[in-house]
């Protein structure tokens, strides 16, 4: 009657498919969304729908769950792609159009596993191959003794580059797969499965290079997004850990922090009284400090971590003090030109810098221009001239703190290399990553810095296959160029 046929529409409709679409994927298209998205307004656009699918459960039709079949379809072809990866890497793979072969894709016939999709990986005897079902669950992923009369040949073997390159052209619609394919290491003595998961790591990093830059190629083209400190900074802390950041969570304490200072600043208070209510919440409040004792960890710079942690270095506390107080309508920005360490300006609207308010959040001070001079001294500059405060961009900032990372990065490589047996290739990928953005969002005027780090990150990339046979000298080499400055502190 009328009620099944609710049901049915309901079972169909986006009020049930939309929730399970974004639950299960934080990358690539959302549905009735086509073009790309900044981590933020991805986020936007996600709680967007579903507040309209709750007014409206059934005037959307099914369009969100088309979306979801066919990202499952996407996370399958990863799985593939990346079986025929470790196939290819083993030589056996020989194509015979028509005849079943290592490397292939096939469809399995037999009763108790029809329709399934899966890759051959070895020949065992006679007409019997081995195939093992591609699925992102462990426990699915069987190895088979099949005839190949209950084989179906859909695709023919690739070499790695070919599957690589496939899994590289998925962009972000990858991610989240290849984010599950590294966990997958059933009891940890299954070597099948740790092979899957260091394939898999392999071409996250390079798949969350590619995203990271992207994303601040979008940014750069839309200032109002850029302008935004945390956008920024949710790039850098995807790109860092795409598993553990979650975006609605870290948009979430940032508000959370803006609703408490709203709480302590009544509609007529002063700039500098909004200065120091934005300083006494943040540090006062909830602690957020400088992080002294540990402080070149890579995630002393990850905006997730400074949140959850309230600890960070001059530039991520800053970038947390300045989002916050953009949204209590405290005009401010960062000072990039800064030697040393990072202070934030706030225009006071006198028009001469010396009447500006500044601030420090690793020091946790709210200083005048006088101030400031006196803090300038105690950390080595003799003076501080207009240059030093100067307005920059917001790719400025994050151009220094990638350049932070990039310091950080090389070091720990160089290090682990001069360790025998010790050398452990993800340091490499993510030394790569971290150049790529700095080259993305770097200014014109670093033109030499951008064509030094190029040359750089080639010689990286073509050594990244055999990184174990890097000696102590020749790694000093390839990164002297990037320790030419010290961490922004």
């Amino acid at each position: 009657g009328q009620t099944s046929r609710r049901l049915l529409a309901l079972a169909g409709s986006d009020l049930v498919w939309l929730p399970a679409t974004l639950a299960r994927w934080r990358f690539g298209a959302l549905p009735s969304v086509g073009e790309a998205l900044s981590p933020g307004d991805r986020d936007a656009a996600s709680l967007s729908a579903l507040a309209e699918t709750l007014r409206s459960p059934l005037s959307r039709g099914v369009e969100a769950f088309r979306c979801f079949v066919g990202r499952y379809k996407q996370d399958v072809r990863v799985v593939i792609l990346l079986l025929q990866i470790l196939v290819a890497q083993t030589g056996q793979t020989v194509k015979r159009a028509g005849i079943c072969h290592p490397g292939a894709v096939v469809m399995l016939q037999s009763a108790a596993h029809r329709g399934k999709t899966g890759v051959v990986t070895r020949w065992q005897s006679g007409d019997d191959f081995a195939v093992i079902i591609a699925s992102l669950k462990a426990e699915s992923m069987q190895q088979l003794k099949v005839n190949s009369q209950s084989l179906t040949l859909l695709e023919t073997a690739v070499s790695t580059k070919e599957a690589e390159q496939a899994l590289l052209q998925m962009g972000a619609e990858a991610i989240d797969a290849l984010v599950t394919l590294t966990k997958m290491t059933g009891t940890g003595t299954d070597p099948f499965l740790r092979s899957l998961s260091a394939a898999a790591s392999r071409v996250l990093a390079t798949t969350m290079e590619h995203w990271a830059v992207a994303q601040w190629r979008l940014l750069r083209q839309d200032p109002s997004r850029i302008d935004l400190f945390e956008e920024g900074g949710l790039v850098v802390a995807l790109w860092s850990d795409p598993e553990a950041v979650d975006v609605k969570r870290v948009r979430g304490l940032l508000s959370t922090l803006v609703d408490a200072v709203a709480r302590q600043t009544p509609e007529e208070a002063s700039l500098i009284q909004r200065v120091n209510a934005v300083s006494d919440v943040l540090f006062r409040d909830f602690g957020f400090g400088g992080n002294s004792d540990d402080y070149y960890n890579p995630r002393n710079s990850f905006l997730h971590h400074v949140l959850e942690q309230r600890r960070g270095i001059p530039i991520s506390l800053s970038i947390v003090w300045a989002a916050v107080a953009r949204r209590m309508n405290v005009p401010c920005f960062l000072c990039a030109q800064f030697p040393r360490h990072i202070v934030i300006r706030v225009p006071t609207g006198a028009g001469n810098f010396m009447d500006d308010i500044y601030v420090d959040a690793f020091g946790q001070k709210v200083m005048d221009y006088r101030g400031l001079v006196s803090f300038g001294i105690s950390i080595g500059l003799p003076a501080v001239p207009e240059e030093y405060v100067a307005v920059c961009p917001p790719t400025a900032i994050y151009a220094r703190l990638l350049r932070n990372l990039i310091s950080i990065f090389s070091q720990n490589f160089a290090e682990d290399a001069v360790q025998p047996n010790s050398l452990r290739t993800p340091r490499l990928p993510r030394l790569i990553g971290a150049i790529s953005q700095f080259i993305a969002v770097a200014d014109p005027a670093a033109a030499d810095q951008v064509q030094e780090l190029t040359r750089t990150r080639t010689a990286l990339r073509e050594r990244h296959d055999a990184v174990r046979f890097l000696d102590a000298s020749s790694l000093h080499a390839l990164t002297a160029s990037l320790h030419t400055e010290p961490l922004a502190r």
